[in-house]
């Protein structure tokens, strides 16, 4: 589990590192993919730029840096399962336009991404209410709806 805060954090400081910036271009979040498996949640290279064994374990090691730096504490991995992926600006955009949504400001209070969190709940990868707020069962599936829209409208889905 990461909160929103501290993944939209990661990725601010993903596209400002020079050094990131050498190994993927300007806009680094748009390399990388975020990984669900087994319960675990993962920022991988995603493929578009070829990478020597040197950039990699460079790239690994920034990233480690800057992951450590911005989670509060480690979770508990629950291993094994399916694998999902997701771009990484592509969930960054998600976060942005849920923290911007007047419905669920209204819901949570501002920001909204201070009551979110990121879970891999084994191979699926989800945004959640971290528990900050208490929902009612109407304000719980009011939620639903705008986080199925907004996910829908930023992965070319349809509304469900």
């Amino acid at each position: 589990m990461v909160g929103c805060e501290e993944f939209l954090k990661i990725v601010e400081e993903l596209d400002s590192d020079p050094r990131l910036m050498g190994f993927f271009g300007d806009r680094v979040s748009e390399a990388l993919i975020i990984a669900a498996e087994g319960g675990d949640i993962r920022i991988e290279e995603g493929g578009s730029v070829e990478l020597s064994e040197k950039e990699v374990r460079e790239f690994l090691k920034i990233l480690g840096g800057l992951v450590k730096n911005n989670m509060p504490s480690s979770e508990e991995k629950s291993g094994g399962g399916e694998r999902v992926r997701i771009r990484c600006e592509v969930l960054a955009k998600i976060l942005r336009d849920l923290d911007k949504s007047l419905e669920l400001q209204g819901l949570f209070g501002g920001p909204v991404c201070k009551a979110l969190v990121v879970v891999a709940d084994g191979g699926d990868l989800r945004v959640e209410n971290g528990g900050a707020v208490v929902l009612s069962e109407k304000q719980s599936d009011e939620f639903s709806e705008i986080l199925n829209r907004v996910i829908a409208d930023n992965t070319g889905q349809d509304h469900a």
